[in-house]
């Protein structure tokens, strides 16, 4: 659900991934990767600056580049995947990617993902995956976000719980969401 009626639907049946109670700390979740085309899409609108909050726990990689987040395509605007090796935060076509850790099949982590106009950051749970100059600068664009599939390459996890702000956050507001995320789920 969004504030903004930039719900993430899935209108085909045959498509739609599987809402399950009681996943993480008594709430629900979204599970997707039963099969190739299974995901939730929101309608097109413009980010250039953002912050990205998804509370997530990946069950297994049955593809390369498994997508959890994708705005467009996995080679333009933000994409958040989880390899084997990596979790992958790319901001426009893959000039400015930051390789974090690798997610633990089973665990439940938050990912965070900030974009200003000079810079990305990305943090797992509490730590800083590092940061790196966003060589794509102020990229707003009309574009859909995808959760759970893009480009054919389909997350095999629960995704519990976005939050996309339209602004890039400050440590204090970065912590603040970070804070109530964790009482929230109970990741660490």
């Amino acid at each position: 659900m969004s504030g903004y009626s930039r719900h993430a639907v899935q209108a085909n049946n045959t498509y739609k991934p599987l809402y399950k109670t009681g996943i993480k700390n008594g709430f629900p979740a979204v599970k997707f990767g039963s099969a190739n085309g299974v995901k939730l899409t929101t309608p097109a609108f413009s980010l250039s600056t953002v912050s990205v909050y998804i509370v997530t726990q990946r069950i297994s990689v049955d593809v390369t580049y498994p997508i959890i987040l994708v705005q467009d395509d996995k080679n333009s605007g933000i994409n958040i995947q989880s390899e084997n090796s990596v979790t992958t935060f790319r901001y426009v076509l893959g000039n400015s990617d930051i390789a974090g850790s690798a997610l633990i099949n089973g665990n439940t982590y938050l990912l965070s993902f900030l974009a200003s106009t000079t810079n990305i950051y990305a943090w797992i749970n509490t730590i800083s995956q590092g940061s790196k100059n966003n060589s794509g600068g102020n990229t707003a664009r009309s574009k859909t976000i995808s959760l759970g599939e893009g480009s054919g390459n389909r997350y095999t996890g629960y995704i519990m719980e976005v939050i996309i702000f339209s602004d890039y956050h400050s440590d204090n507001e970065r912590l603040n969401v970070m804070k109530y995320l964790n009482k929230k789920w109970a990741i660490w």
